[in-house]
């Protein structure tokens, strides 16, 4: 194998970038280097987002707010006072009524308060699973968007190599055309070739580009891609759905419903209510045994829920969210079972493939290409045949970096679906 197939096989596999323009870190040219994030790995994303993502920092604080409901939703009532004069005074058998003071307590029946901050408490935290699964739905759009700049890169790279070996060939065709022994159809051939590489790398750094920007709108704030090394481990291997804050938000739902069916129940039972009144009595002469002495009443109230046909629907209506609830929950967890395992048999399946190119492909065609030089340099093959040999090279490779990207990115998914990109995020 020769020296050159040896470099250009290394570049591709380590992920070594060369001194081309295809590895500078990307900048869109609108901010200052300075105040660029690096983005080196799909796991900085998840930094990235997090902390600069505006539209996430809006639904956390209003998952605080909400977290603050628990403080006051089951606060104890307020006592009312109320003090009442008499302008055209009362005349009693006591004497003349002129101020009344009067204090009322409602105490709410036993365990209501304490169910009512439950409930609060569990809407709380189902508002921030809310927030985290909207998170693991930006930074897995961004991630597959990262790696498809990779493979961009990894490609352009590629690109490069088979641009610089088809260039070291030009100026033999030349020579061996104004000797008699090529054909000017190599020459031209050749030039078409470059002409079209030029064409695909254009088309590739305005791919590159586009993805740069999808990054760039889900993370708020402008970045920098660096070089990257490729990464093909397969994980992770085990679900893990309970992590998914979907799943958790559908699990406090339910428990949600239960209180909630519970809060009905005892909304049913009467709350008390006690009370207090004082009457300030002066003496006065009508009537004429009056002897002008206060006067103070005890009370107390009971609310009655007569409203029987508005409980039992509420207390319907309780049961029935708990039962879709349920249902969603199976539902949800038998769609991520299938998910998990057709995406797992996916990565299987590329992995193998990946390893019958390995073994079989790629050994072969860079055979066929040692040959081919040497058989060129020798004149027993046509530049054609050189070219044919360097094209099927240079595309094998390239299948290579596409199938590369595919189990990068179908093992971001697969982090997704199994629920541990979820065990990343904290707040």
């Amino acid at each position: 194998m020769s020296l050159s197939i040896l470099f250009v096989t290394a570049m591709l596999f380590t992920g070594a970038s060369p001194s081309s323009p295809a590895f500078a870190p990307y900048n869109a040219g609108f901010y200052p280097l300075s105040d660029t994030l690096d983005i080196r790995s799909p796991d900085d994303l998840v930094e990235a987002v997090l902390t600069h993502n505006a539209g996430l920092k809006a639904l956390r604080l209003r998952s605080h707010a909400l977290d603050q409901k628990t403080e006051y939703v089951a606060a104890f009532p307020d006592p009312t006072l109320m003090l009442t004069g008499s302008p055209m005074p009362i005349h009693t058998a006591r004497g003349t009524q002129i101020l009344q003071l009067r204090a009322e307590q409602m105490i709410p029946y036993p365990g209501k308060l304490r169910m009512m901050r439950e409930m609060a408490e569990l809407e709380a935290q189902m508002g921030f699973e809310k927030v985290k699964t909207q998170a693991t739905e930006l930074i897995l759009e961004a991630q597959i968007a990262f790696e498809e700049v990779s493979r961009v890169s990894a490609q352009l790279t590629n690109l490069a190599l088979f641009r610089d070996r088809l260039m070291r060939f030009e100026s033999l065709a030349i020579t061996r055309y104004e000797t008699g022994v090529g054909t000017q159809q190599s020459i031209w051939k050749l030039q078409l070739e470059l002409s079209n590489l030029d064409q695909h790398q254009i088309e590739m750094e305005r791919m590159s580009e586009m993805r740069v920007a999808i990054i760039e709108r889900i993370v708020q704030h402008p970045i920098r891609i660096g070089p990257t090394k490729t990464d093909l481990k397969l994980s992770p291997v085990e679900a893990a759905f309970s992590l998914r804050g979907d799943i958790r938000g559908l699990t406090l739902a339910s428990e949600v419903a239960a209180v909630g069916q519970k809060l009905e129940t005892i909304n049913r039972r009467p709350d008390l209510g006690v009370s207090m009144a004082w009457f300030s009595i002066k003496e006065s002469s009508i009537p004429a045994s009056s002897d002008g002495r206060d006067a103070l009443a005890l009370g107390v109230k009971v609310t009655l829920p007569l409203g029987r046909s508005g409980d039992q629907a509420r207390r319907k209506q309780a049961e029935l969210n708990g039962e879709a609830v349920a249902e969603q929950l199976k539902s949800t967890h038998a769609t991520l079972r299938i998910l998990f395992s057709d995406q797992k048999e996916r990565l299987v399946g590329d992995m193998s493939q990946l390893n019958h190119l390995d073994r079989e492909l790629l050994p072969a065609a860079e055979s066929l290409l040692e040959s081919s030089i040497a058989s060129y340099s020798n004149g027993k093959v046509t530049f054609l045949d050189l070219l044919d040999a360097e094209r099927m090279h240079f595309q094998i490779l390239k299948n290579r970096i596409d199938l590369t990207s595919r189990i990068n990115a179908g093992t971001l998914m697969l982090n997704r679906i199994s629920g541990h990109l979820d065990a990343q995020i904290t707040f």
